[in-house]
């Protein structure tokens, strides 16, 4: 490309990917401010579409159809526009991204002369009010100057010109090029972001470690660094060495954990109770990628030194009660190395052996002491649990209602019930707060109704305390019954019209592309229908779906708003 060649990058976010402006039937005209990076492009109108009124294009004066930048476009410092040849992939700078929306001059002028109306026969008062507004108006809105503007010519996909240019936007394979960068620095020096600033401490602990014999960078590396590596981040510090070779001494050092390794513990140097916890910690994650609240608890005395060690390799999931693992399994590598991700599997099998029984016996302790707590007292008798509130502005409910430890198949179960409880019976629109209130208020009635067994009592006290835990997990539930169309969740199923649930999929995706306050026109949702659904939609599931979740704008449908 030439050196004095701009490349823009034009963005439509008001037209779904199925529905682009038809550019090389309908372009006319393009602007270009340089200046700004501002862009304009007049389109003939679409006269042929069911929702064009040619009488109201005549009463408007419309002629033309202009897509333009509502706000000056930051310059692209860390985009480019790659073309793939062959395997060779070409990259070109991104001068600046614009997106382009209709401009919506000829309302702005049909709202003027009301404004001019009312002005007219207003009272004076009236008249200063309007007045000022346009003065400050006029002073916010700067117009750019005509002469910035530079008109092109636009070229379509299939032209000579088009074809020329992205041909240019590729080296020449006999044209040699001063090229003395490494492929990694080329590729930093192209983002700079986070990664590029600390490009050079990284090379630089490359060259320390490739300087290190072999056992002894492996060990720094593996005590020095994060408590897990993939496999191909540590041997970018060992690349004269052969993968067999790296892998033996690897192994000396390193285990295998849902194919990521981590040090060995004796390499860290913990205390006794600390080492056998990691070990544990270790051994249950080599088996699944989550562990369970009562697996931790089972370890009596080591509890705490458990969640120590959980910390370093997982993310606590109180709504789920269990512990995930932080990072997704490195499956190329146990399809890569089947060997020795069974020879792995074979220590951990043999470590379980040891580390259950020595589990065990540091939790028979506790497990004796809640036995003889229970035996010390056999004619206790519970007293009446008191009916449950909650305060009168709707707060927490976890001082009111107790936690009680069950499965959390059992308690997510209990969460996605009451959820479409929620929907079915009050709003199909609803924000994040008032869902949560709607648990808490039908867990409080479930809990103090008499007709209802123990049961569901306590599955309602369950649904309580999650409503408590932390916001993007139970998000996670919601979105299984619910959609978040910025910050309004709409319930994917109708408890009226189920049959209608295909289209009302269909018009929840397009509420999320035109934004939020936007209209949704009828010939966008027909159209889509017929794209979707591979049918033509009648009125009456249209207009059952659209009642039940939108509310009549004008001429379009906007989402209701959340409860």
């Amino acid at each position: 490309m030439e050196i004095d060649s701009k490349l823009y990058v034009l963005q439509y976010p008001l037209r779904p990917s199925w529905r682009p402006y038809e550019m090389d039937e309908r372009c006319e005209a393009v602007r270009v401010n340089p200046s700004t990076s501002q862009v304009e492009i007049d389109l003939s109108l679409d006269d042929q579409s069911n929702n064009f009124d040619s009488n109201k294009a005549r009463e408007l004066n419309m002629t033309k159809q202009t897509l333009t930048t509502t706000w000056k476009p930051p310059t692209a410092l860390d985009y480019v526009v790659g073309v793939l040849s062959g395997d060779k992939l070409h990259f070109n700078p991104v001068h600046a991204v614009a997106q382009l929306r209709p401009l919506m001059q000829y309302f702005s002028s049909i709202n003027k002369q009301a404004e001019a109306t009312e002005e007219s026969v207003g009272t004076s008062k009236k008249q200063k009010i309007i007045e000022k507004k346009g003065v400050q108006a006029s002073t916010d809105h700067k117009p750019i100057p005509e002469d910035n503007w530079v008109s092109l010519k636009y070229h379509g996909l299939q032209s000579d010109l088009c074809s020329r240019y992205l041909k240019g936007m590729m080296a020449n394979e006999n044209s040699s090029i001063d090229f003395n960068m490494s492929p990694e620095v080329y590729i930093n020096s192209l983002c700079r972001g986070e990664r590029s600033r600390n490009y050079e401490s990284k090379d630089s602990l490359k060259r320390i470690m490739t300087s290190l014999p072999l056992e002894e960078r492996v060990q720094k590396l593996l005590c020095q660094g994060p408590p897990l590596f993939r496999y191909n981040v540590l041997k970018h510090y060992a690349p004269e060495f052969s993968d067999e070779d790296f892998l033996r001494v690897l192994q000396q050092y390193a285990w295998l954990v849902q194919g990521l390794w981590t040090p060995k513990t004796r390499l860290l140097k913990l205390d006794g109770p600390l080492e056998l916890s990691r070990d544990y910690v270790l051994m249950l994650f080599n088996k699944d990628s989550t562990i369970k609240f009562s697996n931790v608890e089972a370890t009596g005395s080591l509890r705490d030194k458990m969640k120590t060690m959980l910390t370093v390799f997982a993310k606590e999931r109180p709504l789920l009660r269990d512990w995930k693992f932080r990072e997704p399994t490195d499956v190329s590598f146990l399809k890569s190395y089947p060997e020795i991700a069974k020879e792995q599997a074979s220590f951990w099998q043999a470590m379980e052996v040891k580390l259950t029984s020595v589990i065990t016996k540091k939790g028979k302790s506790i497990a004796e002491n809640k036995k003889n707590v229970v035996v010390k007292n056999p004619s206790a008798t519970a007293k009446p649990e008191p009916p449950t509130r909650l305060s009168d502005k709707g707060g927490s409910s976890r001082n009111t209602i107790p936690c009680v430890v069950g499965q959390e198949d059992i308690i997510k179960s209990a969460i996605t019930k009451a959820l479409k409880k929620v929907f079915d019976e009050h709003h199909q629109v609803c924000s994040y707060e008032t869902i949560c209130q709607r648990l808490r208020d039908l867990a409080v009635s479930t809990s103090n109704n008499p007709k209802a067994d123990s049961a569901t009592r306590q599955s309602a006290k369950d649904v309580a305390l999650a409503v408590d835990a932390h916001k993007e997990e139970l998000k996670q539930v919601i979105n299984e019954v619910a959609v978040d169309i910025n910050g309004s969740f709409v319930s994917k199923s109708s408890p009226c019209h189920p049959q209608f649930d295909t289209l009302r999929e269909v018009v929840i995706e397009l509420l999320h592309g035109v934004g939020h306050g936007k209209k949704l026109m009828k010939a966008h949702v027909f159209e889509a229908g017929k794209t979707r659904l591979g049918r033509v939609i009648t009125n009456n599931e249209y207009q059952k779906v659209m009642q039940d979740i939108c509310k009549t704008n004008s001429s379009g449908w906007v989402l209701q708003k959340a409860k």
